[in-house]
């Protein structure tokens, strides 16, 4: 199954796995005080990606009122029932192209977000959609990983991790040194 970020595949088949695929991760628990450090006073967040607010949640729990961007509607519908009175709103649309007329003190572009996006300009375009959002002296936080680790292994790799009693996870790389993409 290939899923798609930018037409909303990626979340409407995962949705029912996107918890357990996550857990554990410790960014549930230390982005709101991360944030805070960066921005003390900072109240409103953009994030991209939003998904069905596993790091929203808890940021609009520490006090901050988050919105944000995402093209799955299984992952919105989701966000809203679990957000509750929480101060989260969520848009559907493609951050690549459009956001919000509001501005914010927080961007958020989390996890895998930014390489869901497949071209470099898509990349650029949604960068800058981030920083057309900001408050002046606002804050944009990128999440990346290193991709040399990939680049280093063969290709294609395979990894299968159980996410539950009758799921399992297979993630699939594949590494193209020429053009250096994963």
């Amino acid at each position: 199954m290939t899923s798609n970020a930018a037409d909303g595949s990626y979340g409407d088949n995962l949705d029912t796995a996107y918890d357990l695929m996550y857990a554990g991760r410790p960014d549930v628990a230390t982005l709101p005080s991360f944030c805070r450090s960066i921005g003390p006073d900072a109240s409103t967040v953009l994030e991209f990606g939003i998904g069905n607010g596993r790091l929203a949640i808890p940021m609009a729990e520490s006090g901050f009122h988050v919105t944000g961007i995402d093209t799955s509607q299984s992952m919105i519908d989701t966000l809203r029932a679990r957000a509750g009175d929480l101060p989260v709103t969520a848009i559907k649309a493609d951050f690549r192209n459009q956001s919000t007329d509001d501005v914010f003190d927080l961007a958020l572009i989390l996890t895998n977000t930014l390489f869901m996006l497949e071209t470099i300009d898509d990349k650029r375009r949604t960068l800058a959609q981030a920083r057309g959002r900001l408050r002046v002296n606002g804050h944009l936080v990128v999440e990346t990983y290193d991709p040399h680790v990939y680049l280093e292994r063969p290709s294609p790799f395979s990894v299968t991790l159980p996410l539950g009693p009758s799921m399992l996870l297979t993630d699939t790389v594949i590494v193209d040194r020429l053009k250096q993409m994963v």
